[in-house]
């Protein structure tokens, strides 16, 4: 795919809440993408959408996930504002004076979460770092028609259009990991060119962010051979630790306890081969914060890898990455599947 392409695909991906385990909204965007390059798509009960290509060799699942950070509606105040509760991992210290579109009963609502002037603080307020429990949502109407339109359970996205930055940069929301789904759909594309020997089904799961909850149940159904969890992970950054950081512009190979070495020396070694540029990023305890982490333990296990996308500015509304480095993990993906063969158990590994 080329940029054109992407931004397109990302622009449209990221402009849908998908919010975990309400991603039913996405699945048809989804699905419509991938019957693009794919004539074997389809979805489970738990909401996962499926791609098959390829032949009738070594089964290789990819996986990357279409969940994107959010709010819930944790308590309708008796004075109309709104308490909140994150779904996944948002970092609250981004929230305040943020707008954000309150999905209720009777149709979206906007709204916006208010932040005390400083004004008003107290020097010891000014050194207090704001948690969840100390925001609230304000969506203008007196508290009793409030409490009309808006249920506890309901959910809450903060929109942010994709935008185009210098070079190929783009920032947004949720490209952890709709970015990962670009990188599925690239691969496909180059597959569907030059079809390969192994059967990979490629699939856009849900409820990653809540513990990779899809992914799981995904590959226990298709019983793969090998896995890959396309994601995304820390770019390099002002003032981030250089050891958790890797470069901006290439895709990041993991290596760690959980992670097969089969699986990533082999993908160090189709980079190689493709003459690619590629980063090792060292996942040294017991979880990669991927959909591997689950994929990896289902039925006897399931000889997993990781691979990333470089991103600033992770779990916020204003993430960037490259897409040259997304079509880069895309043909990485694509140059693994046509090296899976018969007797893959056996590679090598340095």
């Amino acid at each position: 795919m080329n940029n054109t392409h992407l931004f397109e695909f990302l622009a449209e991906a990221t402009a849908v809440p998908g919010l975990p385990g309400f991603e039913s909204e996405s699945c048809a965007l989804i699905a419509d993408w991938f019957q693009n390059y794919s004539a074997d798509v389809w979805q489970d009960a738990f909401g996962n959408v499926y791609a098959r290509t390829g032949g009738s060799g070594p089964k290789l699942f990819v996986s990357a996930h279409f969940d994107g950070l959010g709010l819930i509606v944790r308590s309708v105040e008796d004075d109309g504002f709104l308490g909140l509760a994150t779904l996944g991992g948002f970092d609250s210290r981004t929230l305040p004076g943020r707008q954000v579109t309150v999905h209720a009963r009777g149709g979206d609502l906007t709204g916006i979460i208010g932040a005390k002037p400083p004004h008003v603080l107290s020097a010891e307020d000014m050194k207090t770092v704001l948690t969840i429990n100390d925001l609230f949502v304000d969506i203008g109407f007196s508290p009793e028609r409030v409490k009309e339109l808006v249920r506890v359970g309901d959910t809450i996205s903060i929109p942010s259009p994709l935008v185009q930055l210098q070079g190929d940069v783009v920032a947004g929301r949720a490209l952890d990991d709709r970015a990962g789904i670009a990188v599925l759909l690239d691969a496909m594309k180059r597959l569907q060119k030059t079809p390969c020997d192994a059967q990979v089904i490629f699939c856009a799961s849900t409820q990653e962010e809540v513990g990779a909850r899809g992914a799981q149940i995904a590959a226990y159904g298709i019983n793969p051979d090998l896995a890959i969890a396309v994601d995304v992970c820390h770019a390099v950054t002002p003032k981030a630790p250089a050891a958790r950081t890797v470069p901006y512009d290439r895709p990041a190979i993991a290596r760690g306890v959980t992670v097969d070495r089969r699986v990533s020396c082999r993908l160090e070694q189709v980079a190689k081969d493709l003459e690619m540029e590629y980063s090792v990023e060292v996942s040294p305890g017991g979880s990669t914060g991927t959909d591997m982490d689950e994929v990896s333990l289902v039925r006897c296990g399931v000889p997993s890898g990781v691979l990333s996308i470089p991103q600033k500015y992770m779990h916020t509304t204003v993430e960037c990455l490259k897409l040259s480095s997304v079509r880069k993990c895309g043909k990485l993906i694509a140059g693994f599947a046509h090296s899976l063969q018969q007797g893959w158990e056996d590679w090598p590994c340095e």
